[in-house]
């Protein structure tokens, strides 16, 4: 036992939480995040799929290039790098520099740091679009060309054809992300 002395305090944890500002305000963080950066992440991811699933020269090399981020362990290398690019001494305070802006604390900023975190989190792509350019892949042409045939344009075609194919997909995409890369790159304590 850790203590002879235990008081049980039922719901006052509760209680303290809901009466701290911090508690709210990184809820807020968290639904900010949650509500912008998945879904950038995946209208990106699948973009790039779309564009990969197409029958041009050099098709596979852009594929595996847009790809390997992803098997070296893009949460984890992207985070650390992106922690050092994003540094007050970092490559992206130096092209500021040069251009006569001042330098930013990009991750230490309340201003800045969401949006560098959510910027992050849609470069980890590699993914989503390894699964979005599968999923192109198992939609058979025959729906396209009959909905072409029918006077559907390409746009009625995405909405009506490959959207509705690929949401088990996307909310698979909704559901899935990995927090470890945030954390390497804010660290445990993010701006406040």
């Amino acid at each position: 036992m850790l203590s002879s002395t235990l008081n049980w305090v039922g719901y006052n944890n509760f209680a303290t939480m809901a009466q701290d500002q911090r508690f709210w305000r990184s809820v807020r963080a968290t639904f900010f995040f949650a509500f912008t950066a998945v879904p950038l992440k995946l209208v990106f991811a699948l973009a790039l799929a779309m564009l990969l699933n197409s029958a041009r020269r050099g098709v596979y090399a852009y594929r595996a290039a847009f790809y390997a981020p992803s098997i070296v362990g893009a949460s984890v290398a992207v985070a650390v790098v992106w922690r050092e690019m994003f540094g007050k001494q970092g490559p992206i305070n130096g092209l500021f520099g040069s251009l006569g802006l001042p330098a930013t604390a990009w991750l230490g900023d309340p201003a800045t740091a969401p949006w560098t975190v959510i910027l992050l989190a849609v470069w980890e792509f590699g993914s989503p679009m390894l699964i979005f350019l599968a999923g192109l892949r198992q939609i058979p042409t025959e729906f396209y060309e009959a909905a072409a045939i029918d006077g559907a344009g390409r746009l009625r075609r995405f909405l009506s054809i490959t959207i509705p194919l690929l949401t088990p997909l996307i909310f698979s995409g909704c559901t899935f992300y990995p927090w470890a890369g945030l954390y390497l790159a804010i660290g445990p304590e993010p701006a406040k």
